[in-house]
């Protein structure tokens, strides 16, 4: 049996034909689904490049075909090349048995659209909520409420229409896209083996200047790398002497960098660009002593989940799945430095709060070990494949 994927990730390919990307996991990530499948056809965006870079990491691997959609970027490039989009997907759908959607996302629309008209069942895996990520602020361009109003639409029709629905969080999202799926669940993409877990949470609140981390692609505002820097001014000026460590690149660094330089901030803010892996992403986490993530939109988000593996306190926005993770006096409303700031500070002063929320946070982090959500998702994938069976006797 034949899984097609489709999502929104972008990926590049060499010369030699393999397949690389900057953002999802490597092709282990692939090996979820190829547990109940014997083939996975991944349906996205790819550009040709000429080498890879060495921070990519290799997507390709044995029984995982990429079929390769055109790289757009933007909504407008999407409507020039929505025809020869649509064509391709038209093709690979009918080579798959089953189909697996990844939303939201355009990639994951046309594929629904082309599915619906079929007899081959299809899943969502729900990982983010377009309402909220089209939120204003978040994206600058005049097709925004435009797309905030169509996305979250096609996402609920999506999740009504589905044979089976997974979801990241485990109410959040449930509640703004319901499910009349035959079976469903809730899992996060995130896989934590025991690496990734310290052998005990933090005992003693730090000492001396303090190290706040944060780990977020800044190729959009949603992580609010800004509200960050902004928090980090406040803090100084309350005589917190506090460092900020940005880990992530995209397109909006250099206005982050202006923030900064704007607040007199810049020796106290440190971008390390695209980390090379999870063990250096660990590494940064040990130096630090707390964890933000003041997110504009978020489904549940990886970077929280890892930094509370390591025992880290944190502080996020009540937005998404951030509540199911956080205790409620460690979340701050959006766009708001000067809250952001003042739990900071509270949390780094109060030594019985730091060390009482590293062993919660460790303690939580558990619930999202390999072991645990591969039984679900398994289950999952595999109640899809037996749907595919019966479709196609």
């Amino acid at each position: 049996m034949k899984l097609l994927v489709a999502l929104e990730a972008h990926f590049y390919r060499t010369p030699d034909g393999r397949v690389w990307n900057d953002s999802v996991s490597d092709a282990s990530f692939w090996q979820r689904y190829l547990n109940v499948f014997e083939e996975v056809l991944v349906v996205a965006r790819v550009k040709q490049v000429e080498t890879n870079d060495p921070k990519w990491k290799l997507s390709s691997g044995d029984n995982v075909e990429f079929w390769c959609l055109p790289d757009y970027q933007g909504p407008w490039q999407y409507l020039k090349q929505r025809r020869a989009l649509q064509d391709e997907v038209k093709k690979a759908v009918k080579t798959c048995d089953a189909i697996m959607l990844r939303v939201p996302g355009a990639i994951g629309t046309l594929v629904w659209n082309v599915v619906k008209k079929t007899n081959k069942p299809y899943a969502c895996e729900v990982v983010g909520d377009p309402w909220d990520s089209l939120a204003p602020g978040t994206v600058k361009s005049i097709a925004r409420p435009l797309a905030r109003v169509m996305t979250t639409w096609n996402l609920k029709r999506q999740c009504e229409q589905a044979d089976g629905v997974s979801y990241v969080t485990e109410k959040t999202l449930q509640r703004r896209y319901p499910n009349r799926a035959a079976f469903y669940t809730h899992y996060s993409s995130i896989e934590l083996h025991d690496i990734a877990y310290a052998d005990s949470p933090r005992t003693e609140a730090p000492q001396g200047e303090v190290r706040i981390f944060n780990a977020g692609s800044m190729a959009t505002l949603y992580k609010a790398q800004d509200v960050q820097i902004q928090a980090l001014h406040k803090l100084r000026e309350l005589g917190v002497n506090a460092k900020l460590v940005l880990a992530g690149d995209g397109v909006c660094r250099a206005q982050f960098e202006e923030v900064a330089a704007s607040l007199e901030v810049s020796d106290n803010v440190e971008f390390l660009g695209l980390l090379p892996g999870a063990e250096a992403v660990r590494q940064e986490l040990d130096r630090s002593d707390l964890f933000i993530l003041p997110s504009r939109t978020e489904g549940l988000p990886r970077a929280v989940i890892e930094a509370m593996a390591r025992g880290l306190p944190c502080v996020g926005t009540n937005v998404g799945g951030i509540p199911e993770l956080l205790e409620s006096d460690d979340l701050v409303p959006v766009e708001d430095a000067a809250a952001l700031a003042e739990r900071i500070a509270v949390m780094l002063q109060d030594a019985k709060l730091y060390t009482e929320r590293s062993e919660q946070n460790w303690q939580k982090a558990k619930d999202y070990h390999a072991n645990l959500l591969s039984e679900r998702r398994t289950t999952f994938y595999t109640r899809l494949r037996r749907l595919a069976e019966q479709r196609t006797r």
